[in-house]
């Protein structure tokens, strides 16, 4: 969805998705792990320090985090803060 702005410049407010299919699997895998460990989106958000709808977001792969995001949200999960296959 799309809008026109004051000076007629189209802004979308649709969230962009990331194009990075790796991403997005990565994202759904440790939305998995989560549940696993029987964590909601309040746990994992008062664990990582990381706001629950920021988490949400990331979950579905909408959005890519920042590095420093990206070692929060895996503390939180008590992964080791760099990403590798170990889940």
């Amino acid at each position: 969805m799309a809008t026109a702005s004051a000076r007629g410049a189209t802004v979308s407010r649709k969230p962009q998705r990331p194009s990075d299919p790796e991403w997005i699997e990565y994202a759904a895998a440790l939305r998995e792990f989560r549940e696993l460990l029987g964590m909601t989106i309040l746990d994992l958000s008062v664990d990582s320090g990381i706001a629950p709808g920021e988490l949400s977001v990331l979950e579905r792969g909408q959005r890519m985090p920042r590095l420093r995001t990206l070692i929060a949200w895996r503390r939180g999960l008590g992964l080791s803060p760099m990403p590798r296959r170990d889940f």
